[in-house]
């Protein structure tokens, strides 16, 4: 995910208040949209921890956005 997602545009672009738009993206996909976006950059950083070892944590990190290092933190110290 190279763009920075928001509620406000997402809802915009499929023609919903911000408000439905958000109910209607819980209940097809079951987690709220931060959580969502959160875990898809979790995985993307996953997948090049395993199949780029050319890269360094902060390189993968930081082509992952730099909020996935604040999110890794506390999931790992679970």
């Amino acid at each position: 995910m190279d763009t920075e997602l928001r509620l406000q545009v997402l809802a915009a672009v499929a023609g919903f208040s911000p408000y439905h738009f958000h109910r209607i993206f819980k209940g097809i996909m079951g987690e709220n949209l931060y959580d969502f976006i959160q875990r898809i950059r979790v995985e993307k950083a996953a997948y090049m921890l395993l199949y780029r070892p050319d890269l360094s944590v902060t390189e993968i990190a930081l082509h992952c956005e730099h909020y996935v290092i604040e999110y890794c933190l506390p999931v790992t110290l679970r």
